[in-house]
């Protein structure tokens, strides 16, 4: 049995698809971002301090989501203003 199918078998990931169930693919991608955001916000913000600027741990949750889909490349653009 390869990784790939014992991954996809494993009690843990059943356990996810189960409390998973009743919610719509909108409603997971949205707990997702939520999850995303409060991580980044653990980064920017002392914990035992509320958010000041909620927007920054959304982009910072969104800038993180890019790099580690391979989706955020290192390049240089150069303007000419």
């Amino acid at each position: 049995m390869s990784a790939v199918a014992v991954e996809l078998t494993s009690p843990a990931l059943a356990a996810v698809r189960a409390l998973l169930a009743p919610f719509s693919d909108d409603e997971i991608r949205r707990l997702y971002w939520l999850k995303g955001t409060w991580v980044a916000e653990q980064h920017l913000v002392p914990a035992d301090q509320p958010c000041p600027d909620h927007q920054a741990c959304r982009r910072l949750a969104f800038a993180l989501w890019l790099r580690s889909t391979g989706r955020l490349y290192s390049t240089v653009v150069h303007h000419d203003h």
